[in-house]
């Protein structure tokens, strides 16, 4: 029985063959079921992934470009003359109805840049027939040397003209300074002819300069050429920050994968169009964008004057002694004291309101001036051992002293002007042979800074500013108020012209733009044409409140600040527009009667007005608009 049941109970037998796994047919579904859905889900991690990363790329391009605007924003508010046009042009823009030709050789425009200056993208010149021989061109920029065009500031590559046509050349590496002469030059190896009108102001030509010579050596001249040549300046900005200011630098700045573009175009009075674009290429490939668009207004303009200017802050320096000179880069004003101990100090003016002692430091030797250039402050004193002293100001927390120059002589400096790789010091008179009162410091490596030229006459030489091959010196001479020196060549300087307003006054000190000196003697302020430095003339004069004892100009070129002895005009204001009939605009009457000004320096970047004060209680003060 058992056994029956057993038999009967058990069920039927499959095929061997079933019983031993999946068939060949079932092995190659699963597979491809399992395919499928392993691609699905790397694909979904991938796409998932990808999105993901592209909506932060997104992001932080956004994130950018409002960092852009804002950048631009306070660029503006610091100074809107900062907010140059991109993209605007310098020259004759117009195809003029006559044409002219090189004959192998180059010919120039002049040109003046504008009250911000900027920097070169490309030059442009109209070309009507091309030597079918010799149809080779080539552009470039030169510096203005006593009306003509002098050294050769930058060059394009050489390209192949092309007839009926504005051929543009790209130039790199030129950025020009305000309110300064430029010329802008043509040169071609053959007949090719470039179109050329009249009612220009100057043109040059030298023949067989091809390619563009270096410096210019022009042969022949014409004061009412208008060849149709002009420069562009860059289409774009990129950014940069430094000391916690923003500054247009380059055509474009990066961050990681993301490249930042900013266009600045007038849209109107005191308007202007800021346009910031980011691009970057994503990780699926290809090229995405993003831009924004914002309108700044020069809201100064209207609401805050020079005018009304006022005393914004101030703050004292350890001790009484009294704050002589002062210069500013960005954020920082360098403040030299008349003293052997604390006598280099550094304040932070980025709030006018609330100015702060960044660092003060002891240096050698008793400081009269100062100038900052770049990554250092030329600081002269008045002991002959230490004339000139280099102070490496990389860090403004910890200035440190890089090379002091000594000059032969017995006397001290009195002021001092960097331009290019050098050094200009004058000094008070001085019979010791071979001492100069006029000297040149070869500084284009600081650290081993040395003399390298000069020029004595006896005289006091107090203060000295430098444009293109000339330096302008204020002197104690009452029949040679200002000395121009040619320094075409540093190692030999020669004098070139003097300047006597026909009266016995010294004087003091002194500065510049463009095509005008402005010289201050006692109380009067003489602005002076030196479109030909051989030959100055005055074009207007100013009374002051008291003794000038500084004079600077703001980044327009519309107004002069000085620092006066009045006790009741310490600083002063004055219109300078319109040279010929300089106004004043506003005296500031500083509280305290020891608050004479000696020292004053403009901040471009902030728009205010540094003074260095003989106050015990505020030594250096900020002035500003109100």
């Amino acid at each position: 029985m058992l056994k029956a049941w057993l038999i009967t109970s058990r069920p039927a037998m499959r095929p061997l063959t079933s019983q031993a796994g999946f068939s060949v047919v079932e092995m190659l579904l699963a597979a491809a079921v399992f395919s499928l859905l392993t691609t699905g889900l790397i694909g979904a991690v991938v796409y998932g992934r990808s999105a993901t990363a592209s909506s932060n790329d997104h992001l932080r391009a956004q994130l950018l470009a409002e960092e852009c605007i804002a950048a631009t924003r306070n660029i503006g508010a610091a100074a809107y003359a900062n907010l140059v046009d991109s993209g605007s042009t310098l020259g004759d823009t117009t195809v003029e109805a006559s044409s002219d030709f090189n004959n192998n050789g180059t010919s120039a425009l002049k040109v003046t840049s504008g009250a911000s200056g900027g920097t070169v993208s490309s030059m442009s010149v109209y070309i009507k027939t091309v030597d079918g021989t010799n149809p080779h061109i080539q552009a470039a920029i030169y510096a203005d040397s006593s009306g003509t065009p002098g050294a050769r500031l930058g060059v394009s590559g050489i390209q192949t003209a092309v007839a009926n046509s504005w051929n543009t050349l790209p130039i790199t590496g030129v950025t020009l300074s305000a309110s300064t002469n430029y010329w802008i030059a043509l040169s071609e190896d053959g007949n090719t002819q470039f179109a050329d009108g009249t009612g220009g102001t100057a043109a040059y030509h030298v023949t067989g300069g091809y390619p563009a010579p270096n410096p210019f050596a022009a042969d022949s001249a014409n004061t009412t050429d208008k060849p149709s040549f002009y420069i562009t300046l860059g289409s774009t900005y990129g950014l940069s920050k430094a000391g916690g200011q923003w500054a247009f630098s380059g055509t474009s700045d990066t961050t990681d994968i993301f490249t930042r573009q900013v266009s600045v175009l007038t849209s109107g009075t005191n308007r202007k169009t800021i346009t910031c674009t980011i691009s970057w290429t994503p990780q699926a490939g290809g090229t995405s964008s993003l831009t924004l668009t914002s309108e700044l207004a020069n809201w100064k303009a209207a609401t805050k004057l020079w005018s009304n200017a006022v005393v914004a802050g101030s703050i004292q320096p350890t001790g009484t002694t009294a704050n002589l000179k002062v210069d500013v880069s960005g954020n920082y004003a360098y403040v030299v004291r008349n003293a052997t101990t604390n006598n280099f100090v550094v304040v932070n003016i980025s709030n006018p309101a609330a100015p702060s002692i960044v660092s003060t430091t002891s240096f050698s030797g008793t400081p009269s001036n100062i100038n900052v250039n770049g990554s250092y402050a030329y600081v002269t004193t008045g002991t002959a051992a230490t004339s000139l002293e280099i102070i490496n100001i990389s860090n403004p927390a910890a200035p440190t002293l890089t090379k002091s120059v000594s000059m032969t002589g017995t006397v001290g400096a009195k002021g001092v002007f960097v331009s290019g790789n050098y050094a200009f010091v004058v000094r008070a008179s001085d019979t010791t042979t071979g001492a100069n009162e006029f000297t040149v410091v070869n500084v284009a490596t600081p650290a081993s800074a040395a003399v390298v030229g000069g020029y004595n006459n006896n005289i006091q030489m107090n203060e000295v500013y430098v444009s293109g091959n000339y330096a302008y010196v204020a002197t104690s001479s009452t029949t040679q108020e200002m000395l121009v020196i040619n320094i075409t060549i540093p190692t030999a300087p020669t004098l070139a012209a003097t300047y006597n307003p026909a009266t016995t006054l010294a004087a003091v000190t002194i500065c510049g733009y463009g095509n005008t000196i402005l010289l201050g003697m006692s109380t009067t302020l003489d602005a002076i044409n030196v479109t030909t430095p051989t030959t100055p003339t005055r074009l207007g004069t100013f009374t002051a409140a008291s003794t000038i004892n500084d004079i600077d100009v703001d980044i327009t070129n519309q107004y002069a600040f000085l620092g006066t002895a009045s006790t009741t005009g310490e600083f002063q204001v004055v219109n300078i527009g319109t040279p010929s009939a300089m106004t004043l605009a506003k005296t500031v009457d500083v509280t305290g009667t020891t608050s004479t000004v000696n020292g004053v320096a403009y901040a471009s970047t902030l728009d205010e007005v540094v003074g260095a004060s003989n106050s015990t209680t505020q030594g250096v003060l900020v002035f500003t608009r109100n």
